[in-house]
């Protein structure tokens, strides 16, 4: 894979999103200084902030530059 399902990948596999979560996500949901995202509406309806790994976190950078 390579491209923007790479990253899908990578975000799913690295952070533990569910498919729907990672296709909902917005650039302002990511918070690169401190390394988090933040999911919302999840499953029971809540928010939940995840730790992204830093493999991730560059992949990520490079794709929300990209966009």
């Amino acid at each position: 894979m390579s491209g923007t399902p790479s990253t899908h990948g990578q975000l799913m596999y690295g952070c533990g999103l569910r498919i729907l979560e990672c296709h909902r996500l917005w650039d302002k949901d990511i918070d690169f200084a401190q390394a988090y995202i933040i999911v919302k509406q999840v499953k029971g309806g809540n928010d939940r902030a995840i730790p992204v790994p830093q493999k991730v976190k560059t992949a990520l950078k490079q794709h929300v530059e990209k966009s």
